[in-house]
């Protein structure tokens, strides 16, 4: 059943991160050694299963191949993704105030 609207989409979420929770939780401790890949494919295949839900709802445009990366990129806050999202420096060197022109 896909939500009426995001905001009943987004109801869902402290729920989802309940469930995914329990689920690492239960492999770290059933799952041994395996755990070290079977955390990652988990978070991944959780990503990918709901990629159809999120293109419909938020009528994105990219692919599977750009959302994984861009989004693992994002919530492992990986430095190269945080300096691509910086505010650019100015020539005067005073940055963001003289962006903002404070």
């Amino acid at each position: 059943m896909i939500p009426r609207c995001r905001s009943d989409s987004l109801a869902n979420r402290s729920a989802n991160g309940v469930v995914l929770g329990f689920c690492i939780a239960i492999l770290i401790l059933n799952a041994g050694s395996h755990f070290v890949w079977a955390v990652p494919l988990l978070i991944v295949t959780r990503m990918a299963a709901g990629y159809p839900l999120r293109k419909i709802l938020y009528r994105e445009t990219w692919g599977l191949g750009g959302f994984l990366p861009f989004f693992l990129a994002r919530q492992l806050d990986v430095p190269q993704f945080a300096a691509r999202c910086e505010v650019p420096r100015c020539p005067s060197g005073r940055g963001r105030d003289d962006v903002l022109g404070v």
